[in-house]
């Protein structure tokens, strides 16, 4: 049983489900919002070959996404939680996505695992890090025959 109160829990659990809601809606004034920008935070995702290290990189992100993807979606499971400090916590999670770069494109989609460290402020629980780490190759090809296999009747 984890020693974290559970009302920081729920607040991790919020915080994932606002990010996805901002995420399905294209709301990047959302996710600004939900952040803590000082001391600056750092940030990286899967699909970045490099981390987001300031306030201006991460909106630089933003600026590319909101500009090149058409939806995305972003559904969180928060899997635990430990705490850092009085007021800092570490959060891992699967986030299972959906994404599609025009109208009339293929969705596609795929699972990563991430870290998050989040810290109680006035205004309630606000990300200071965020890791996405993508599931290996290896692990989306056996999924990719487990799938087929199914299709086929063969499972």
């Amino acid at each position: 049983m984890s020693s974290v109160p559970e009302a920081i829990h729920v607040e991790i659990e919020h915080l994932l489900a606002r990010m996805a809601t901002a995420w399905a809606r294209h709301d990047f004034d959302s996710l600004r919002e939900l952040w803590r920008l000082s001391p600056e935070p750092l940030l990286y995702l899967a699909e970045e070959a490099e981390f987001a290290r300031s306030r201006a990189e991460i909106e630089a992100y933003w600026t590319r996404t909101a500009a090149g993807i058409h939806e995305v979606r972003a559904d969180y499971v928060l899997d635990s939680v430990a705490g850092l400090s009085a007021d800092l916590y570490l959060a891992t999670f699967r986030n299972e996505w959906a994404a599609r770069d025009r109208p009339g494109d293929d969705l596609i989609a795929g699972t990563c695992r991430g870290v998050l460290i989040v810290e109680t402020t006035a205004a309630g629980i606000r990300p200071r890090v965020y890791v996405e780490a993508p599931l290996a190759p290896l692990l989306y090809m056996r999924d990719l025959y487990k799938l087929v296999a199914r299709t086929r009747g063969l499972a």
